[in-house]
C-alpha cells in the first residue's frame, strides 16, 4: 500500500518500508513486509517449507520500525534508503534477533536458519563466528539501541500457530548437517527474490509489468521441438543414424510418464542426445507439475552448445525461456 500523504496521527507511530521523495509516495512496512512473507511462503512451499519461509519475510525488515531508519529514511532519499551499506541503518539484524530470541529455546535450529536468512538478506549470508564484526554471532551479540528500538515498536504477530509445521523434514542418516546448510540456503534464496521482487512492485512498477509476460507452457514448447526436429528430418536424407535418432527420441518420450527419480541415457556422439533429453524433460515436467528443467553440465563449452542448441529449437520462445548462467557467459545487457 502506498500513500501520497503524511499520516495525520502521530509520525511516530507511522512505519514506511520505502519512501519515494521525488513522487511523494509512501509503502507502509506492514505492507511490505507482509508482501514478501506471502511471497516467500509460496516460493519455499515447494521444498515444504512454506511457513518458514513466511516467517522470514514476515521479519525480514523488523529493523524498520525503529526511530532511527524511519528518521533515516524521512531525510533520505527513500528509494535508496532501505539498502544497508556504510553510514546506512543496520536493519536487517533486528528480525534475526527476534527469531533467536523467540525460539532458539523451542526451536533452534529454526531460530538459526531464520537468522541467518533474515540477518543477511541484504549483505549474504555471514558465517557463524569469525574474527570480523561481520559474523553473526557477534552481530547478534552487539545490542545495538536501533535494533531494541525496533523489537519495542513492532507491531507484527509472531504467528506462532505455523512454528510445528514450519520445519522440512531431515532425513536420519542423510548427512543432517548438510541438509541443514542446503535448506537455509533454499530459504535464504527465497527471501531475497521475495524481497527484491515486492520493492520493485513499489520502486519501478514498469519493469514489474515486463516481468508478468506469460511463458509459454509446457504443450506449447513441446510443440514448438517437435516442429523444429520434423523441419530437420525432412532436410536430410533417410539414413541408418537418422532411423536410430528417432529411436532415442521415442524411447525418451516412453519414459517421460515414469515418476521422478534418476534416468540415465547412454548414447553416441550423434545420437541425438540434446533434443531427446529436452523432449524428454519437456513431456516429464508436464506430467509431474514441474515447474522448470536445469541443466547442469561440467565443461562450460558444452553448455554453451546445449544453450545455442535449444535458443535455436525455441526460436520465438528463446528469450522467454532459456536462461545461460555460468562463469563465461557474457551478456549484452543485464536483464
Amino acid at each position: 500500500m502506498c500513500d501520497s500523504r503524511e499520516s495525520r496521527s502521530d509520525p511516530g507511530k507511522v512505519f514506511y518500508a520505502h519512501w519515494d521523495h521525488e513522487n511523494d509516495r509512501r509503502e507502509y512496512l506492514t505492507d511490505h513486509l507482509q508482501a514478501v512473507a506471502n511471497l516467500a511462503g509460496r516460493f519455499a512451499e515447494v521444498f515444504g517449507a512454506k511457513d518458514l519461509g513466511y516467517l522470514a519475510g514476515l521479519w525480514h525488515d523488523v529493523g524498520k520500525f525503529s526511530r532511527a531508519f524511519q528518521e533515516y529514511i524521512r531525510s533520505v532519499d527513500g528509494t535508496n534508503a532501505h539498502i544497508e551499506g556504510k553510514g546506512k541503518i543496520d536493519h536487517s539484524i533486528a528480525g534475526a534477533v527476534k527469531a533467536v530470541r523467540d525460539w532458539e529455546s523451542t526451536n533452534p535450529v529454526m531460530a538459526r536458519i531464520l537468522a541467518y536468512c533474515i540477518g543477511g538478506h541484504h549483505a549474504g549470508l555471514a558465517d557463524w563466528d569469525t574474527d570480523s564484526d561481520g559474523s553473526l554471532k557477534r552481530r547478534l551479540a552487539r545490542n545495538k539501541p536501533e535494533t531494541a528500538d525496533a523489537l519495542q515498536a513492532e507491531k507484527i504477530v509472531p504467528s506462532a500457530v505455523l512454528i510445528p509445521q514450519t520445519m522440512p523434514p531431515i532425513q536420519q542418516g542423510e548427512n543432517p548437517a548438510f541438509q541443514i546448510a542446503f535448506i537455509t540456503r533454499m530459504l535464504f534464496s527465497c527471501l531475497t527474490d521475495a524481497d527484491f521482487l515486492s520493492t520493485e512492485v513499489f520502486m519501478d512498477s514498469q519493469r514489474t509489468a515486463q516481468r508478468e509476460n506469460k511463458t509459454p507452457s509446457w504443450d506449447v514448447l513441446a510443440e514448438t521441438l517437435q516442429h523444429f526436429l520434423e523441419h530437420k528430418q525432412e532436410a536430410v536424407k533417410p539414413s541408418p543414424v537418422n532411423d536410430r535418432r528417432r529411436e532415442v527420441l521415442h524411447s525418451c518420450l516412453e519414459r517421460a510418464s515414469d515418476p521422478p527419480g534418476y534416468f540415465s541415457l547412454t548414447v553416441p556422439t550423434g545420437g541425438g542426445k540434446t533434443f531427446s533429453s529436452l523432449a524428454f524433460a519437456f513431456r516429464h515436467a508436464k506430467h509431474h507439475g514441474m515447474s522448470r528443467i536445469i541443466y547442469a553440465i561440467p565443461f562450460t563449452s558444452i553448455i554453451e552448445q546445449n544453450a545455442a542448441a535449444f535458443r535455436q529449437a525455441l526460436g520465438g520462445w528463446a528469450d522467454k525461456t532459456v536462461l545461460e548462467h555460468h562463469s563465461n557467459f557474457d551478456p549484452r545487457n543485464e536483464t
